[in-house]
């Protein structure tokens, strides 16, 4: 449809502000006037990197989709389990669960962190509807990073749609 323009469609393996950072990572690299195949070689390299780390704060979305059953989420809710999703490789999994709010958000940071370990980041936190939580998860946690630049954003639609309003997340990609 677009003969004249060069486009080139590459799985980002994430989604939420993981794709977003990849996608302003290339949009820069544009800018400064690399070629086409020097981009794509730089988003094949972040790919890979780039880690999705989210805390959820209510089943409640997760039992209405299905992925999780009406007695999980009350018994979830009684013990006041919180789920901590990984994004990134091409999935979606629950990788922990631990019970308290506070406990969630120290384990999301904690994985971060070692996804991170001294390299030069990207730090964006995401979150939905809870932005002056986000706010404070970022100046929390900005000096235990090697942060280049930092961003706080909604989540995107998949994230909402399963976490439910509350949900916070860390997302890291190395800075070349």
């Amino acid at each position: 449809m677009l003969p004249e323009l060069q486009i080139h469609v590459i799985d980002s393996q994430t989604t939420t502000l993981g794709l977003g950072l990849i996608t302003i990572a290339a949009a820069r690299a544009a800018a400064s006037g690399l070629p086409a195949d020097a981009i794509i070689a730089l988003v094949e390299r972040l790919i890979p990197q780039v880690h999705v780390h989210a805390a959820i704060r209510d089943l409640a979305q997760l039992r209405r989709s299905g992925r999780v059953s009406l007695g999980q989420a009350l018994i979830a809710g009684v013990l006041g389990i919180k789920p901590i999703l990984y994004i990134g490789q091409g999935m979606a999994e629950v990788v922990d669960k631990v019970r308290g709010w506070s406990r969630a958000i120290e384990q999301v940071v904690a994985m971060a962190q070692a996804k991170a370990g001294q390299a030069r980041v990207f730090l964006a936190v995401v979150h939905t509807n809870a932005e002056a939580e986000a706010r404070e998860l970022l100046a929390q946690v900005r000096d235990r990073f090697n942060c280049v630049e930092t961003l706080i954003a909604d989540a995107g639609t998949g994230v909402a749609t399963h976490g439910g309003p509350g949900a916070l997340g860390i997302i890291t990609m190395p800075v070349d």
